[in-house]
């Protein structure tokens, strides 16, 4: 949290020092509460005037500090959070295709919703709160002074205990915090998992199943949530235990001071104003020094990932423009103790035209992945260019191709932001990329043309429209190489015919199909068909 503090220090000097303000503020009243209380006993109504009239400036005072303290402290924690979402995209844009996928897409959503919200309630908030509260246990401290100094010395007793407190219960509610902190990744990427098939379970009639599976979820969830509640409310009654005990001690002090008329009767109206902010303040500055505490698992879970995104080998270099070959040589891969792949031995030359061809699951997209450095810990060696894939940094890889994947992914947006990735190419391109995807027809069937949103993930499409964005999009940007993992598996013949006939007749085009089958007609139009389980 230090690091965010002093990104933003002039948001968090300027709310601190409104809200100290405040306090001071306060204080002041108490004290002028006082004088008019001994000016009323001494029969003084111009005293009592003046006094009445000073309260009144005060409080004044009191309301500005309190509204700009807000406001600085919002603005404070506005830029903190989005600070914490910035670093949290940092993270996963350092991380491989293969860290990220270590991850499920809900754990990264609970990460800037949660785990954020989590910190500037448990962090952002107390810490703001600890400061007003130190600030006001000082000057408490230093108005109690004012008025007996055996006050002071009764009330930094109290303390040291309220502090002893707070360091034994530390433990547990650190504990108890790292549980909160992992199952809220278990609920959302639970229940993001129950709502994507949502659809599915209704259609076969088993939302009994989605209920029973919903309520699991948060019963896990709620019961963890109740564990970390219930260890702060132990915490807090014991600090209320304490707080209660030594405010009836003071009282008392303060009854036989002026019984033995060492103080005035107004010291008993200063007292019942000072001994609930001062004791307030420490048992909440304690509270808010556990919520702080209970927030560090976020802070180091986003350091580990940080540090983790970030381990790279040394020496690697970029790759360059491939100018003659992709080879491979007794390649094999395994998920755990199951073998996807092995001793595959092939070449991929650069302008021919190649279809790797296999039944369902027997490795196609792990091999593409492995050949775009998606993948690594692979048996055998891959070569680009007669140079070893590990000399090269996995992440330019896919600079130097493109890869259609069978489950297209579409954004939020328009059909042009899908092809063009926000770029800017003329629309000659544009237009040219749209041809060669058989796309350019269906332009007139939507209402804004490429302007027209396709909708979440392209709902507003069909699968073959999708599927003909992905192509667009792999072919306006350039790329020399292009991997098609069951990328026309959606178009209609016609269509698929249509794209397959362009990309094979580019003769700048290096291209790899993906396909569980092909018939003797399409084997034909390749240079070269690859049967993935003739490989092995």
């Amino acid at each position: 949290m230090k690091k965010y503090i002093c990104m933003r220090w002039k948001e968090c000097f300027m709310a601190g020092l409104f809200l100290c303000l405040n306090v001071l503020s306060a204080t002041i009243c108490s004290f002028a509460l006082m004088s008019t209380i001994d000016a009323i006993t001494a029969g003084d109504k111009q005293k009592v005037l003046r006094l009445l009239l000073g309260q009144a400036l005060i409080w004044m005072i009191t309301v500005v500090t309190y509204y700009l303290g807000g406001v600085w402290k919002g603005k404070a924690q506005k830029a903190m959070n989005n600070d914490m979402r910035h670093d949290i995209s940092n993270i996963l844009m350092r991380k491989s295709h293969q860290q990220y996928e270590e991850h499920a897409i809900g754990d990264y959503i609970s990460w800037y919703s949660n785990d954020v919200a989590q910190i500037e309630m448990w962090a952002l908030n107390s810490f703001f709160s600890l400061v007003t509260c130190m600030f006001q246990v000082v000057i408490t401290a230093v108005s109690l002074f004012l008025i007996h100094w055996v006050l002071v010395i009764v009330a930094l007793m109290g303390g040291v205990l309220l502090m002893v407190i707070s360091v034994l219960f530390e433990k547990r509610i650190t504990e108890k915090a790292n549980a909160t902190s992992k199952v809220s990744e278990v609920f959302y990427s639970g229940m993001k998992n129950l709502l994507s098939g949502f659809t599915v379970m209704k259609n076969f009639h088993i939302m009994n199943e989605f209920e029973k599976q919903a309520d699991e979820c948060s019963e896990e969830k709620s019961e963890t949530d109740y564990q970390y509640t219930k260890v702060q409310v132990t915490s807090n009654t014991w600090l209320l235990f304490c707080d209660a005990a030594f405010r009836v001690l003071i009282i008392g002090i303060c009854a036989f001071l002026i019984l033995d008329g060492k103080l005035g009767i107004s010291a008993i109206v200063g007292v019942s104003n000072f001994m609930p902010k001062i004791f307030d303040g420490l048992t909440d500055a304690v509270c808010y020094k556990n919520s702080i505490v209970a927030a560090k698992p976020y802070f180091e879970k986003f350091e580990r990932e940080y540090r983790k995104s970030g381990q790279k080998k040394e020496g690697l270099k970029e790759l360059e423009d491939i100018t003659q070959n992709i080879s491979m040589k007794h390649v094999g891969y395994s998920y755990g103790e199951k073998t996807v792949l092995k001793d595959l031995n092939f070449q991929i030359h650069k302008g021919k035209k190649y279809a790797l061809v296999g039944s369902s699951g027997s490795g196609k997209t792990t091999l593409m992945k492995i050949l775009l450095g998606q993948l690594q810990g692979y048996e055998g060696e891959i070569f680009y260019d007669n140079i070893d894939a590990t000399e090269y940094e996995p992440e330019t890889i896919t600079d130097k191709i493109a890869y259609i994947e069978q489950n297209v992914y579409l954004f939020d947006t328009t059909i042009r932001n899908n092809i063009t990735l926000w770029e800017d190419f003329s629309e000659e391109k544009i237009k040219k990329a749209l041809k060669e995807s058989a796309l350019f027809e269906d332009m007139k069937l939507f209402p804004q043309g490429l302007d027209t949103s396709v909708g979440e993930n392209g709902k507003n499409l069909s699968g073959g429209q999708r599927q003909r964005i992905a192509v667009a999009r792999a072919l306006i940007h350039d790329k020399k190489i292009l991997f098609i993992d069951e990328g026309t598996s959606a178009l209609d013949q016609q269509n698929a015919k249509i794209i397959e006939t362009k990309l094979l007749k580019n003769q700048d085009l290096t291209l790899l199909l993906i396909s569980h089958h092909l018939d003797e007609e399409r084997k034909a139009q390749f240079d070269e068909v690859f049967e993935l389980s003739a490989l092995a």
